[in-house]
């Protein structure tokens, strides 16, 4: 019977890989706009790997519970600057689908991976607040309304839109708009100027 059960997974030369606080806040955006609840989920024990050929590919948990110890698994890849989710799961069956195939990456589903929630908290709250005190300053709230300080909101605004947060509804007037997660009906800081 040599050869019919295997001791370990063969990860096929993917390598583990850390992912960066803006990783993660990819992560927990591609989750957002995959689940139509981007700031509802939160997303827990995130681990990766790269493939032989450069493709980076993520698995974790999202859940409502805030200790993350319950919830359906997740996989998705990288492209560019998005993650896009290939699965989560939806009952037990895709539950053990995904944890076979992030195993077979190298990586085990819930193990002491990044938080992508809090990764994203921290990146997305630093830039509200220069983005706050930029525009208050772009605005001339204090008399120092000038081009290089709203050139420099302008700036921030479109890395908090890389990170997945937009200004305002598109049917919005300009003193109703916030910042949140993008969706399909967002203003996106790019296209207004």
């Amino acid at each position: 019977m040599a050869g019919c059960v295997s001791s370990s997974i063969d990860n096929k030369g993917y390598k583990p890989v850390t992912l960066s606080k803006s990783q993660l806040a990819q992560v927990q955006m591609g989750i957002g706009l995959h689940t139509g609840l981007p700031n509802l989920l939160l997303v827990h024990g995130v681990t990766a790997a790269t493939s032989p050929e450069g493709h980076l590919t993520a698995c974790g948990i999202t859940t409502l519970d805030e200790a993350g110890e319950s919830g359906s698994y997740f996989i998705g890849l990288f492209s560019g600057e998005r993650f896009n989710v290939v699965s989560i799961a939806d009952d037990w069956s895709s539950q053990n689908g995904i944890r076979t195939m992030c195993e077979q990456r190298g990586m085990k589903v819930g193990a002491r991976g990044g938080d992508a929630s809090d990764a994203r908290s921290a990146e997305v709250t630093k830039h509200l607040e220069q983005y706050k005190e930029l525009d208050r300053r772009c605005r001339g709230a204090d008399g120092a309304n000038s081009d290089a300080v709203c050139v420099q909101r302008n700036h921030v605004a479109e890395e908090l839109e890389g990170l997945g947060w937009c200004l305002g509804k598109v049917w919005q007037a300009s003193y109703q708009q916030k910042w949140h997660m993008c969706g399909p009906d967002s203003n996106r800081p790019s296209t207004l100027r």
